[in-house]
């Protein structure tokens, strides 16, 4: 490994971290105070000088997760999706119908 300066072991271990976590780049900076655009440039530029191999993607595999509910079912407020760039969508309710739409949006692309 080529010798390295504080400020790209800072974002190297970040990026560790991040990856070690299993969510994306953008939550991993959400979660951390981070400047998301900024981070990414850093793994940009860490990918550039060959600090982290450019077959490591950044992406989260966009397959939906089975999700238990844990301890007392309590009627949710709002509902989030959250997109494997980072935006997220944050709605009062969550209706089938609105899922459907939202669905359906994505497979437009």
């Amino acid at each position: 490994m080529p010798a390295i300066t504080k400020k790209q072991k800072y974002w190297l271990e970040h990026f560790q971290t991040a990856k070690a976590s299993g969510i994306s780049l953008a939550a991993y900076a959400r979660e951390h105070q981070l400047d998301a655009k900024h981070f990414h440039n850093w793994v940009h530029l860490l990918r550039k000088r060959g600090l982290i191999p450019q077959a490591e993607s950044t992406k989260p595999s966009g397959r939906f997760v089975r999700v238990k509910p844990v301890g007392t079912a309590v009627a949710p407020t709002h509902a989030e999706i959250v997109l494997p760039n980072g935006i997220s969508l944050r709605v009062p309710t969550l209706s089938k119908a609105l899922l459907s739409d939202f669905l359906a949006l994505e497979g437009a692309k």
